[in-house]
């Protein structure tokens, strides 16, 4: 076998129909995730295709801290799929999509066998596994923390493939322009990092002129089919950007934290740079301003510029991709004819770098897969929530651990105290054991609350003062119009927006306010409408919930 055979079309094609086919199978089956660290997310989706359902459009009728896409795309794959694994739902409703523009990207750039082998198996494992591979709060187990950046990764590892790769100037042309769009209607910041990339090629010449006008009509056109929305969607934007000018105060920290983080690949990104800078200077003898042209030319310095982009995405909350998208970039690297005459230090310094970076990401693969599979074992149900396919399960002893702590925290004054003394957020809500009792205590909510209204309780409106809110969905009442589907002051809800928060759940019949575990935003989502709240009824709903219950008609 030659190492420069390639693979037909047809066979990147049933890679893609193999790697859809698996993920509906996944999805008609009854799986069982373990507890994770961080389900909070995936209530998002839940809340969001409730209001969908109930005829709500997403960024009109409520605020969203992520693009459209995500939300429609789950919503969809419910319809289809009512008793999918809500986590599942929502990682899988991008994937047929990636994979056929990865697909078509690799037929038409025909890389080496053993190239497209690695690219198809690192998107596979990227695209199966519910999970952040890089475990930025210790979970194992299928997470729900940002799986609407794990989508973009996705996109971004097609799009680099279909840059990296030379191909047909139309092909990648198009591939680039429906990439670009499905980003930004997925999540701002990937589509911006995205936009640099189509950029870079397009000022290196490797996109068709009449492909990227036939492309700008393409987005006038649905800019004006979707007017109202693409509106409302900006306003959004605009309206997290109040709030991301705080946030962004700390994104040095962040991006420190991310490169430490990612420390080996990185600095093996910048063994491949110092390969690529060697040839490049050897190709025009050191001559200072050939020498400058070649970088401006080359492969160097787009590889520098990615690997930057790379470390901004994974300083985002939820990156946690350890670098992956960047791998096809990397690969191409290697393959390069100039290089084949390069110093055997740096040639060995290349082939080291490439096989390193490979070797290191697709270590955090493997982990990511062996604490996903290792938290199967031993594992008891925990609850099963019916209306959402969603079937949790976890380690007994966690399980006891958790019912303990609802016991201890519940209408606990000396607890109620600690919580308003100290910033319980991550440190007591992101872990297994927590996320079990809350799941635990929404359930005994529901139930009480079904029991309210079969006494006679008029509660036809609801609202959560939480930093997510299932319970509409769960009780099946109706989701009041203008509430955000994620409440947290310092990342998605400015001032502006708090106000115009307050008014619609004024309109509520029942505010619920969850106390295990009390943490920030819990806090200010109560400190919002306290003071409207005098002639509100207070019930002890469950130890960990209390309920406010209008005694007037609603206005």
């Amino acid at each position: 076998m030659k190492i420069d055979q390639t693979i037909g079309a047809g066979a990147h094609a049933a890679v893609a129909i193999a790697l859809s086919s698996l993920c509906a199978l996944l999805l008609l089956l009854p799986v069982v995730l373990p507890v994770s660290s961080y389900h909070y997310d995936i209530f998002m989706y839940v809340d969001a295709e409730h209001r969908i359902r109930s005829g709500q459009v997403p960024h009109l009728d409520f605020v969203s801290p992520f693009g459209f896409l995500s939300l429609y795309g789950y919503a969809l794959v419910k319809a289809a799929f009512p008793g999918a694994e809500p986590i599942l739902a929502a990682q899988y409703a991008i994937v047929p999509l990636a994979a056929f523009l990865l697909a078509w990207a690799l037929a038409s750039a025909k890389p080496p066998k053993w190239a497209a082998i690695v690219i198809w198996g690192f998107f596979i494992a990227l695209a199966l596994a519910p999970a952040n591979f890089n475990r930025p709060w210790g979970t194992s187990g299928g997470d729900a923390f940002g799986i609407y950046n794990r989508q973009a990764g996705l996109l971004l590892y097609v799009l680099v493939t279909a840059l990296w790769w030379p191909a047909s100037k139309w092909t990648v042309t198009i591939i680039a322009v429906l990439v670009l769009l499905v980003l930004f209607a997925l999540k701002i910041t990937a589509f911006a990092a995205g936009l640099i990339l189509v950029i870079g090629a397009a000022l290196a010449g490797r996109l068709d002129a009449r492909g990227i006008l036939a492309g700008a009509v393409a987005v006038g056109v649905l800019a004006l089919v979707s007017l109202p929305v693409l509106l409302a969607y900006l306003k959004d934007i605009a309206t997290m950007s109040q709030v991301a000018q705080e946030f962004a105060q700390g994104q040095l920290n962040r991006i420190i934290g991310a490169l430490g983080q990612n420390i080996g690949p990185f600095f093996l990104l910048l063994g491949s740079t110092a390969a690529l800078l060697s040839s490049q200077f050897i190709a025009v003898r050191g001559r200072t301003w050939q020498f400058a042209q070649a970088i401006l030319r080359g492969p160097a310095l787009p590889l520098a510029v990615l690997s930057f982009l790379g470390l901004l995405i994974e300083s985002q909350n939820t990156g946690s991709q350890t670098l992956a998208f960047l791998l096809p970039a990397v690969l191409r690297m290697e393959s390069l004819d100039e290089h084949r005459e390069l110093p055997p230090k740096m040639r060995s310094l290349l082939l080291i770098s490439v096989t390193g970076f490979c070797v290191l990401v697709g270590a955090n693969l493997l982990l990511g897969y062996g604490q996903l599979a290792t938290a199967q074992l031993r594992q008891h149900p925990v609850t099963e929530l019916q209306n959402w396919g969603m079937r949790l399960v976890g380690r007994e002893a966690d399980i006891r651990k958790a019912r303990a702590m609802l016991i201890l925290q519940g209408g606990n004054p000396a607890y109620e105290e600690r919580a308003a003394q100290l910033d319980l957020e991550m440190a007591d809500s992101a872990s297994p054991r927590t996320m079990m009792a809350y799941l635990l205590s929404l359930v005994d909510a529901a139930n009480s609350i079904r029991d309210l209204q079969a006494a006679g309780e008029r509660i036809e409106l609801l609202a959560t003062l939480d930093y997510v809110d299932p319970m509409p969905s769960l009780l099946g009442t109706p989701p009041i119009k203008g509430l955000p589907i994620a409440f947290a002051p310092d990342r998605t809800t400015p001032g502006p927006l708090r106000a115009q928060m307050r008014q619609q759940l004024l309109t509520a019949d029942a505010l619920l306010v969850p106390q295990c575990p009390v943490f920030v935003y819990r806090r200010a989502a109560l400190e919002t409408v306290a003071s409207q709240l005098g002639d509100w009824r207070q019930l002890q709903l469950t130890p960990c919930w209390k309920i406010f219950l209008r005694d007037r008609p609603r206005q």
